[in-house]
């Protein structure tokens, strides 16, 4: 008889090799870059809101943000599973956007302080672009306002500002497709680190309290300014900017917070929200050898769909505030507004951040619009993070 000189563990390895081989073909990767897209409001809640614990989740984040940590050189909360880092900038961001250390008032005095300083100068240009106006004023005041205890004021310059906005504008929108821009990052870094000379990395800060506030302002500006009732409601809210006041709805008319609600529904400033999901094939190896059996899947929640859902009945691609006032708004629509998030990972601005969005929207809308010295005209469609082309500020004639 013929003994085998084929080691058992050359038999185990080969089992186990043919049995990977077949996973793989009945449980195939997506093709990269291709996330799974989730629209409906009980699909994304369970992504966002599921019952894990918080590492969990600031994981799946983590990696789903892989490519803005190499693109901006990062290692924030935002691209970190880190717990005690994630409680860290929590608690700074809460004691930041606190009335104690940002009163409305002072919000307001700085916004209008700085649209005076680039609206009013005597060397303003016959007309300027839309989106570069916006980007300069709004990442201006996020230094002086609610970065006021670690900006170096004396430091900023106009030029420096927009090279600023446009840089992170640009590196942002080619790490989409894996492009990376370290001398552009340096540039921009340079004078992150001179504004703000106390922060090791100051990028880390300014992506999140500028970067999607400029576009939510950009939007509100773009649909306010030739609408009399919403010029009428912020300059309101600019002459008296409370919390009241933000949600006044005075002669049954509709509020601030529900023009911006509107704001954040049509137009999300996240528009999907990714988290990268381990998946695992229903093998009897899986627990054995789970590095062969799990993979990455990358699951995107499509907030714009969601807020476009048919809850909003047949009108849901208009711009229509009023759909938000007490006596329109149903009970399920709300549950759709996940502009900020949901669950564990929810924005820890969620309440904060539009109506310092207003505030600023009523200093811009203070000079600009309708029977205004300066005005604007309109381009074919409104943006986001890109898209503005057509649309510029002028000088009345």
């Amino acid at each position: 008889m013929i003994q085998s000189t084929v080691p058992m563990y050359a038999y185990a390895f080969l089992v186990v090799l043919c049995t990977y081989c077949l996973s793989r073909r009945l449980y195939p990767s997506p093709k990269p870059h291709v996330p799974k897209r989730l629209t409906s409001l009980a699909d994304i809640e369970q992504l966002l809101s599921r019952p894990a614990h918080i590492a969990d989740h600031l994981s799946s984040r983590a990696l789903a943000n892989a490519r803005l940590a190499r693109a901006f050189n990062i290692n924030s909360t935002f691209v970190n599973s880190d717990v005690a880092a994630h409680g860290a900038f929590t608690k700074f961001a809460t004691a930041l956007i606190s009335p104690r250390n940002l009163p409305w008032g002072r919000l307001a005095y700085v916004a209008k302080q700085m649209v005076s300083v680039h609206l009013l100068c005597t060397n303003f240009p016959s007309i300027v672009a839309f989106d570069t106006l916006i980007r300069r004023i709004t990442l201006h005041v996020i230094l002086v306002a609610l970065l006021a205890g670690y900006v170096d004021e004396s430091a900023i310059e106009v030029d420096d500002l927009d090279l600023v906005a446009v840089g992170i504008n640009k590196i942002w929108t080619l790490s989409k497709s894996s492009t990376y821009c370290p001398e552009l990052l340096e540039e921009v870094n340079l004078r992150l680190r001179r504004w703000l000379p106390t922060y090791d990395n100051p990028i880390e800060i300014i992506i999140p309290t500028y970067e999607t506030m400029w576009r939510v302002v950009a939007v509100a500006v773009s649909l306010a300014y030739d609408d009399v009732e919403a010029t009428r409601l912020f300059a309101a809210l600019l002459k008296q900017p409370t919390n009241e006041q933000y949600r006044n709805l005075a002669d049954n008319s509709i509020s601030v917070d529900n023009f911006m609600q509107e704001v954040l529904r049509l137009y999300p400033p996240t528009r999907r929200i990714s988290r990268v999901m381990p998946v695992t094939s229903p093998s009897i190896l899986t627990k054995l050898l789970p590095q062969f059996f799990t993979r990455q899947l990358t699951v995107a929640a499509d907030i714009e769909a969601l807020q476009r859902d048919s809850c909003w009945a047949s009108s849901l691609g208009e711009f229509d505030p009023a759909r938000h006032h007490p006596q329109r708004c149903t009970r399920q629509q709300p549950r759709t507004l996940l502009a900020f998030g949901a669950g564990k990972l929810t924005c820890v601005a969620k309440n904060w951040a539009p109506q310092a969005a207003a505030i600023l929207v009523a200093a811009i809308l203070d000079q600009v619009g309708l029977e205004k010295d300066l005005n604007i005209k309109a381009g074919r469609a409104v943006g986001g993070r890109e898209g503005w082309e057509g649309w510029s500020v002028r000088k009345s004639l």
